[in-house]
């Protein structure tokens, strides 16, 4: 097993391939297999074993195509980083070992950035209740923000400026790893390993705001995403720590691109983040901490005045002061 950190030329046409597991051996064993099967030839395949302990080793076939790493358990983050320092590529692909791709995805996804000269390309996918409920044959039919940007485009690559896929991104998170491939030459940054929930919705922002570039996606689907009792955001009981990693993104995004956005997108932005912080003011009420609700309602109202979070906040306060609940503080 190569355990070596050494940084590797990039090689023309190659489509490195990074897939960060943790224990996952069986869904492992199938991700793989598809990577192994797309049809675009020119692909190494590096597997980040995150510290497994359910003999993930055992799984990984022997093809001279794969390498594999591992490295003590330290999340998603610092895997695709050790990932990203091994790949060779002229492009990457990050593919979670929970997901699939369909035979034609990196192919697809290469001509539609050869073709439009974009930054990334990003595909339309498919949702599934592991092991095989179809819950959403087509995600891209489902987000009403992003076929307003499409509507009208017929082509099979459709083009997106900069700025639309900013605004579409801002509004509402679409687009996840495993539905991407990237040029390397314009990836400027890692993955944040200090940021734990939602360091995906991090790594793209910092791309899409990092340079002006375009950005090309395709209604095709070519790739599935599995809801399965080991995701983390979907089905973390924490969800308070799960708001509060969305508002360490979005306030970051506002602190550290501030001359990037557009009037509209920081407004964009404060309304996404007033959202985060009523959620996690809803979430911390509903376990009982009212008075860290009490502050996250009270930021929500100075993003954004409006009257669900003045009817949230008074109903707390209301609650606060009855006598019964005076009785249970005493």
């Amino acid at each position: 097993m190569d355990n070596s950190a050494t940084s590797s030329p990039t090689v023309e046409g190659l489509v490195s391939v990074i897939i960060p597991t943790f224990n996952r051996k069986e869904m492992l064993r199938e991700a793989l297999d598809c990577a192994r099967a797309q049809s675009y030839a020119n692909k190494e395949i590096i597997i980040v074993d995150d510290g497994s302990t359910d003999g993930t080793e055992t799984t990984i076939p022997a093809d001279p195509c794969i390498r594999i790493y591992r490295q003590e358990n330290a999340g998603p983050s610092s895997a695709r980083n050790h990932g990203m320092r091994q790949a060779r590529g002229e492009f990457l692909a990050f593919l979670d070992s929970d997901d699939l791709w369909e035979p034609r995805f990196l192919g697809e996804c290469v001509e539609g950035m050869k073709t439009t000269g974009a930054t990334f390309a990003f595909a339309n996918w498919r949702i599934v209740e592991h092991p095989g409920t179809v819950l959403a044959r087509d995600a891209f039919a489902e987000r009403a923000h992003l076929q307003g940007k499409l509507n009208g485009r017929e082509e099979r690559w459709i083009t997106l400026p900069c700025d639309d896929a900013r605004d579409l991104f801002i509004r509402k998170s679409f687009i996840m790893p495993s539905g991407i491939v990237f040029r390397r030459s314009a990836l400027d940054h890692e993955w944040d390993e200090s940021v734990h929930v939602g360091e995906d919705q991090l790594f793209i922002l910092e791309c899409l705001f990092a340079r002006e570039s375009a950005i090309a996606c395709t209604r095709q689907v070519l790739w599935t995403y599995r809801f399965h009792d080991s995701n983390f955001c979907t089905n973390n009981p924490d969800a308070a720590r799960v708001s509060r990693g969305e508002i360490k993104i979005k306030t970051r995004l506002l602190d550290d691109y501030a001359g990037a956005l557009s009037p509209q997108q920081r407004a964009s932005l404060n309304r996404s983040l007033a959202a985060s912080y009523f959620d996690l003011g809803y979430h911390l009420a509903e376990r009982g901490d009212r008075d860290e609700a009490l502050e996250a309602f009270r930021a929500s109202w100075r993003l954004k005045s409006g009257i669900r979070t003045w009817l949230a906040t008074a109903r707390l306060r209301l609650q606060l002061r009855s006598p019964k609940s005076q009785d249970k503080s005493g």
